[in-house]
Order: structure tokens, then sequence, then C-alpha cells
């Protein structure tokens, strides 16, 4: 007897899967040892004599366990062999096939070399399978329901049906059960189509390749990226989109790259091909300003009905920068979701279509998953969609990756991932019908990783065979995914060669026609559309009233100062708030963080919503913000903002962001490309982070408008000046942003003083056209009594585009004129003082571009008796204004008037790292501007 219980438990361990006995050990190590069977009891008890099991891991116990005990299981057992651990066994296998089922499946993965390598095959032969056992009838209680009178062999068909077909499933890093267990029912009771949907099916493939034919015929040779070897993608977007509308989803914006963007325009949006032709034969824009863009970076919108039920479709302006498009689309979505004529957020959905490769290789992608469930970024849950060539550009995965699948980044967000075969178009609808309704459902992302081919090179003029050979040969030999799905119909009978030939016959003469291949509605405007068109273009001239009274700021003070009943305010922040009473009293003059509170509570009040996003902007990078506080008793946060927000019609968000850059701004970009009466702004902790994000405003902000005609008002906030902090917090690299200026593009200004911070950011809300404006925003005199304006500055000015010297009244007695911006102004103000120069005029260009030639004309004139002109600025000579601002300042001069340069000489890095370095610097190039000799 003692022999058959060794047996038995031997057996049992072999068959149990590694989360079915760490469950046994939880229930063992807790106390509820009755609930384990004795046998598994001794062998936890006997396990180690030397150790507790209690110190262990249960990973260290179980693979000791695994270890001490041999995988064979007796020749002669079965009459022992009891329910309970064939049940073990059959759990271990659906768990097998859930965990690595998806390394088998037929998803048309290429032989390529790979540092990672495929978990081994389960090996029937290590569970003690018998003949017999693959016909005993499958126990009542498994976590799959299984056909009464079913047996072993049955689930295992079942399962490898199931889990090995042309769909790779990957859930098994789920945590919700919930969400494992809906979608283990769906993979395992799968879609089945009819035959009318086959046919649709075939159209929606037939369609797309027979687009791209018609652009190689008519254009042998024009770069288009092509979508052939691809077709199958068109299914699973037409079937997303469709599907999703049953979901309550009206407005879908798609982020993607060139491949199969003009095929996606076409099949999904409607695009007409006389458009498209246009676009071939290089149509010429109507304005020199305009520069436009090559035509597979286009973006495009139309509305379309499905089931009666009508969707926005958006396919957004993406440059070559790929991935750069996915934090764009998900700003988008999110400044539609947080309209406040939107019930149910989750009605706008994006959809993010990537490349294999630039998935995989691009750290924005990695930023952009890491904002998904975050405040400030949520979307609601995104479709992910690759479009998995298996090459980038000329690189094979093992160079361009280093881990199995190109989309195992996305498990950081513990999204389900979905490979499949694009050979296999009822697959790839699956699993689109899939994604969309778990997006909707559970409102988390969801992957959908479509392995296919380029039939092409990187594009058309590109010879792939160079590079790829082996690769190229294969494809060479197969047949197109249209073709080979209607030798499968055909098979099927489901259509006839007269069918098919007769739906490409009509297909044909639609593109011939020149009209476009699906059915949209014409005239419809969207929501955007029509607040969009209330903004001009460029209109730069036409003033603005951005002053408010005395009355009105006074009671915006009671409302931004009151406090709940009870609630503790931290002692610092409480004296802040009782200096700020006072300063909106007119009692005290206003500084830097009461000039913007009042700023944003006025807009507030007009009914204009603000979203404010950057690292630690809540409290403010330099403490002098404080929009949202703490009750230091219970930690619960409060928005003073709110009381505003209730009595108008707008939204305050504010949100510190998480560490990124690059993908932040391109957020905050995509929102304020979508919300064009919001002000939007992104506040980098210091200037320089902004370099991170280079791309975005590289390639959209700055270029936006000319290349495709696409307003954005985004605000970056940089803090900038020369503190003594090092060369990587000094400079936000200003010219940079001067570099990139042209055609009235984008604002780059530098406020000197609180009201004209007020004044420029209301300036930048109420006109009536959009432009990104780039804020130099002060460091250290954000607390400098200097650095003040009182209450009549806010009621009865606006931005001054140059402050003169209202210290000099006598313009000829002036000897030196000095011209600078930003923080350099209070050290020569300083100096001045200190030394009692009384001939010396200071002169701030607040807005350096668009260059105000007109207004320093003017200003310069006054001077006409002063001939020594001096352009002063902290930063190294081949940085800063100096090299940008040159010449615009010295055509605005009098002929008599000479320019000259003070400031650091030219550098490498943007500032020396040794304080009293920095001290010395600062104060030469102070007193060489003043004309100051110091000791």
């Amino acid at each position: 007897m003692k022999r058959i219980d060794e047996e038995r438990r031997q057996s049992a361990f072999s068959a149990l899967s590694m989360s079915y006995l760490d469950s046994l050990y939880e229930m063992y190590i807790s106390g509820d040892k009755e609930e384990v069977d004795p046998s598994i009891c001794a062998q936890f008890e006997t396990f180690n004599e030397n150790q507790s099991t209690e110190d262990l891991s249960h990973q260290a116990v179980i693979e000791k366990m695994r270890k001490s005990i041999s995988h064979n299981r007796p020749a002669r057992y079965s009459s022992v062999y009891n329910q309970y651990y064939f049940t073990a066994l059959c759990e271990r296998v659906i768990d097998w096939f859930e965990c690595n089922g998806h390394y088998y499946s037929d998803i048309g993965m290429v032989n390529y070399p790979s540092i990672h390598k495929k978990p081994e095959k389960i090996d029937w032969s290590q569970l003690g399978l018998t003949s017999d056992d693959w016909s005993r009838p499958l126990p009542e209680n498994l976590s799959i329901t299984m056909p009464k009178g079913a047996v072993f062999s049955d689930l295992v068909d079942l399962l490898t049906g199931c889990f090995q077909s042309s769909i790779g499933y990957e859930y098994a890093h789920l945590i919700s059960t919930e969400e494992k267990q809906w979608l283990r029912e769906h993979v395992l009771n799968p879609i089945q189509f009819n035959h009318q949907q086959k046919k649709l099916l075939y159209e929606l493939i037939l369609k797309s390749e027979a687009f791209e034919h018609y652009l190689g015929r008519r254009y042998v040779g024009q770069k288009r990226f092509s979508l052939e070897g691809s077709e199958s993608f068109i299914i699973a977007l037409e079937h997303i989109i469709s599907s999703s509308t049953n979901f309550g989803v009206k407005d879908v914006v798609i982020g993607m790259a060139h491949r199969g963007r003009l095929n996606t325009l076409v099949n999904i949006l409607g695009f007409s091909l006389k458009e498209v032709d246009e676009w071939f034969q290089g149509i010429k824009n109507d304005t020199d300003s305009i520069s436009g863009d090559v035509k597979y970076h286009f973006g495009y919108s139309s509305d379309r009905v499905f089931s009666g039920k009508p969707m926005h479709i958006t396919l957004g302006f993406n440059p070559s920068h790929l991935e750069s498009i996915v934090p764009v689309t998900m700003g988008s979505v999110r400044a539609r979701q947080d309209d406040v004529s939107v019930d149910d957020a989750s009605q706008m959905m994006p959809i993010l279509i990537h490349g294999d490769a630039s998935f995989a290789g691009q750290g924005v992608v990695a930023e952009s998953l890491n904002m998904s469930y975050v405040n400030a970024y949520d979307v609601k849950g995104s479709i992910h969609v690759v479009i998995n060539n298996q090459i980038g550009f000329t690189t094979l995965p093992d160079q361009s990756r280093s881990s199995y699948y190109c989309t195992d980044v996305i498990k950081s967000i513990r999204a389900p991932i979905f490979h499949v075969n694009g050979d296999d178009p009822e697959a790839v609808c699956r699993v689109a019908l899939l994604a969309s309704e778990y997006r909707c459902r559970f409102k988390k992302d969801v992957m959908i990783d479509i392995y296919s081919y380029r039939r092409h090179g990187h594009n058309e003029a590109d010879e792939p065979m160079a590079t790829s050979p082996l690769m190229y040969q294969d494809i060479k030999k197969k047949p197109s995914v249209v073709d080979a799905y209607l030798k499968h119909l055909m098979q099927a009978s489901v259509l006839s060669h007269n069918d098919a030939s007769l739906l490409k016959q009509r297909i044909n003469a639609l593109m011939g026609s020149g009209n476009s291949l699906v059915e949209y509605q014409n005239g419809v405007k969207s929501k955007r559309e029509v607040e969009w068109s209330q903004f001009t273009v460029c209109d730069w001239d036409t003033p603005v009233d951005t002053s408010i009274s005395a009355k009105l700021i006074r009671s915006l003070g009671i409302d931004l100062h009151q406090l709940p009943d009870g609630f503790c305010v931290q002692k610092q922040v409480l004296k802040m708030l009782d200096t700020r009473r006072k300063m909106f009293d007119g009692k005290l003059p206003m500084n830097w963080g009461a000039g913007e509170s009042l700023l944003f509570a006025s807009l507030l009040h007009q009914g204009i919503s603000i979203r404010l996003v950057g690292q630690d902007s809540c409290r403010g990078t330099f403490s002098h913000r404080h929009s949202v506080l703490y009750d230091q008793n219970t930690g619960e946060s409060m928005v003073p903002y709110m009381n505003i927000e209730k009595k108008s019609k707008s939204d305050f968000f504010i949100y510190n962001s998480t560490l990124s850059e690059f993908a932040a701004v391109g957020f905050e970009y995509g929102y304020s490309s979508s919300s064009p009466k919001s002000l939007v702004l992104w506040e980098a902790q210091f200037g320089d982070f902004a370099n991170g994000a280079q791309v975005i405003i590289d390639q959209y902000l700055t270029s936006a408008w000319q290349k495709w005609g696409r307003m954005s008002g985004l605000v970056l906030l940089l803090p900038h000046g020369y503190e003594g902090q090092g060369p990587e917090h000094s400079s936000c690299r200003l010219e940079r942003y001067l570099q990139m200026c042209a055609q009235n593009n984008i604002q780059v200004c530098v406020p000197s003083t609180p009201s004209q911070y007020f004044h420029l950011l209301r300036r930048q809300a109420l006109r009536a056209f959009r432009s990104p404006l780039v804020v130099l925003t002060p460091k250290s005199f954000l607390r400098s009594p200097d650095a003040v304006s009182d209450l009549k500055c806010f009621t009865e000015s606006k931005f001054s585009l140059i402050i003169d010297d209202d210290k000099m009244s006598e313009k000829l007695k002036v000897r030196r004129l000095v011209l600078c911006c930003g923080k350099v102004y209070y050290d020569l103000l300083n100096m001045r003082q200190a030394h009692h120069s009384v001939d010396v005029a200071l002169c701030r260009i607040e807005q350096l571009y668009p260059f105000p030639r007109t207004v320093l004309r003017d200003l310069m004139n006054k001077y006409g008796s002063v001939q020594d002109v001096v352009w002063c600025q902290e930063e190294p000579k081949n940085q800063g204004c100096w090299y940008m601002l040159k010449d615009k300042i010295e055509n605005c001069l009098t002929d008599v008037q000479k320019l000259t340069y003070v400031g650091r000489s030219k550098m490498a890095a943007t500032a020396t790292g040794d304080h009293s370095q920095h001290v010395s610097e600062q104060n030469a190039l102070v007193s060489q501007a003043l004309g100051i000799e110091l000791d």
C-alpha cells in the first residue's frame, strides 16, 4: 500500500501545472492544510528537513520539488490514478496551450536567427499518459467547458485547433481573471463567417490589391509604400471601425506611418482616385508660403455609416518619423474625450498602426505605452495594429530587436496580443472583431500583430534582392493574398470564377472613373471642423483686448483663495496664499505666481478651458504655482480653480506628467490640434528638457501649417536663465527655436514681468487664430522684488512687443542703449542702480519672433542721438539670439548707430559647470554692457 501511495504522489506532481501547485502551496502555508491532499502535504512537510518551507519562495519550493520527484509515471497504476490527478493533468495541458500555444501557431513567421528560443513543445511522455488515457472521459469540473462525453483527445484537439491555428493568442500575462476568462471563452468559440461575409472579405482585399496595381501601372517607380503582401490589414481596419459602432464608438482617430497610408485613405476613408492622381501628377500649391509634403504623409477625415450608425474617421498627418504619431493621436483623442458635450469618453477611440521594426525600436512607443492609464493621458484604451513585414527597411528581426516578438514591449501594460497570419483573411477579421470588443468592454489597450510581407522593397524604387535574397525568393513564389483566398473560396463553393471576374471589373470601373471606392457621407462637418473654422489664418495685426477690470480681479481673488472648512494647508503655502490675497486686493504688487493665477482664472471666467501638463507642474518646479493644494492631515487635494469652473462652462486640467518629453509634447500637440478653443500648455521642468521632444517640435509644431495646413495653439513653457546651475539647466536652446522661425510659423517670446506673461497668454487664447507659442519663463526672478507688476498693468495695458526704459525720460542724455531680453535685464538693472549709471538705457525685446521691426525702428528713432547700441545676452555668442537677430536689429538702426555684441564667448556647452566661474562671467558681461569698469 505504501508503494501505491508513492506511485500516486509521483504521478500527481508530474501532472500538476505550475500555477496549480503554487495554489496548493499557498493553502498549505496559510493553514488550510485540510484542503490539500494528504500526500501533497506530506511532500511539503518532508521536502526539506533542514529548512522550513515558509523561508523559501514559492518558486524555489516548486522548482526543488519538481527536481526531487520522478517525472516518469509507473507502468501499472491506472487503478489508483484517480480523478483528482487526472483533473490536474488536464489543467496542466490547458495551461501549456494558453501560455505557449502561440509559439507554435501558423502565423506565417519567417525563419530568422533569434537570440530567443521557443519553449519546448509539450512532451506527452513526461505526463505519464498511456494509450488508454487519450480516450478517458474528461472530468466535469474542468476550467474549460467541454461537450458531454468528451475525452482527453477531444480536449487536445480543441486546444490545438484554437491555440495553434492561424492566430497566436497571448494573454496569459494579464492580471485580471475576468479578462483572461473572457478571452478564453472567445478563443474557444471563434466567430464563424457565412458565405456573404466571406465574399465581403474578399472584396476588401481585392480593392486593396486593385488600388496598388492601379498606381503601379500609372506611376511606375514612384514611391507609394505599397500594401501588397499585407492586404488583409484593410480587413482588420474596416472591421475594427465598423464593429466599434456596435459598442457606441462614434469617432475614430487613426495614427499610422506611410506603409499602406494611401490604401487606407482610399479603401477606408473614401478618398477619391481623382485626388490621388492629382497628388501623383504634382498639382502645384496655390501659394508659395505653403511647402506641402509628400503624398504618403497627408491625413484626411470623412464620415461613414455602419449598420445605420454614423462614424467620423480621421487619419492624422504624419511625417516619416514613424511612431511619433502615436502620442499625437492619443492627444487628439483625449481632447475629444474631454469635450464637455461628450457623455461617454470611450466613444472616441484611437487606432494606432505600427511597423514591426519601429514598434520594437523606437523609444517613443515605450513612453506612450507608459502613459496609457495615467490620469493625464488615459484615452480609455487604444487598438494597436502592427503591419508586420518581418523586416525594417533592409534589417531583419535578429538585427533590429532583442525580444522574440516585436510586440513584447506592450506586455508592460498588460495588453493582450493577437498574432495572426495575414494570408488568412478570416483569421485577421476574427481578431479585429475580438480586439474591438475587448477594447470597448474593458477600456484597455489591445494589440493585433499581422504577420505579412512586402511584395516590393522598402519602397517601389528599392531592389530588395540585394540585401534579402532568400526572403524575396520565397516572396516571389508566394501567391498573393487575394489569389490564395479566391482559390479557397472557390474550393468551398463560396465564390465562382465568374463572380470574381465581375467584381474585379466593377472595381476597375470605379477606379477608372476617379470615384471613391467606399461610400461616405457628403457635407457632414465635425464639431472640430466647425470650431476650427472660427479661427482665421495668421491674423497677426488685429489687436486683442487682454485687460480685465479691477473689480473682476478682486472677485477672482476671493474664489481662488477660498478654502473648504477645516482644510489644513502647509504653512509656507498658507503664507503664499495670504500674500496673494493682498496682491489681488491691490495692497501688494503682483509677482509671477500671482500673475499666472490671475491669468488662468480670468480665462476660465470667460469660458476658455485650460490644460497644463508638465514635469511637476501642479506645484511648479520652483514652488511658485501650487495650483493643487493638499490637506496636511488627510492628504486630500483640492484645486482652487474649481471654484471658478463651477460658475462657467470651462475646465481646468492640470497634471504632473510622466517623465517624458518626446511622447508628452506629442500628446499635447495632438490635444491642441483637436481643441482650438482651449489654452493648452506643456511645461518643461527645465527648458533644456525640451531637447528630448525635438522631433515633435521640428516635424509638427514649427512646420505643420506650412506642410499640411494644420494649426495648433500649443504653448511651450521653458524655464530659461543663467543661474550658475551648470550647462544642463541654464539654456532652453533659444537659438534652435529662432533658427526654425520663418513664414510666421511660431511665436517666440520672453516676457519679463508678470503682467507681460498675463497679457501674452491671454492674447494667445483670445486672438482669432492659432499659432504655437514658445515662452522662455523665469527661474530666479519668480520671486524677485523687481519682477513685479502693479494692478493697473493688468487693467490698463496689453502685451508690449518691446519695453522701453521708463526710467530714462530724457532720451537725449543717453550715451548707450542696451538691448536685451529675459533675466539678464534684471542683472543689468541692479548693476546700473548700484553704480548710478544715469546715461545707459535698458530696453527689452519681449517678442523675438515674429520680429517687431516697426516697433524697434520707432524706438531707435527715439534714441536718435545714441551711437552706441549694444546687444547683451547671457548665452554664449554662438547660442542665444545674437546670430539670428543681428541683421534684423541692424536693419532698424539709424545711420549713426552701430551695433556691438556683449556676452559670453563661443562655447560648445551652454554654460560653465563651476558656480564661481559663472558669477565672474556674469559680472563681466553685465559691466561690459553698461560700460562700467569693475575692480
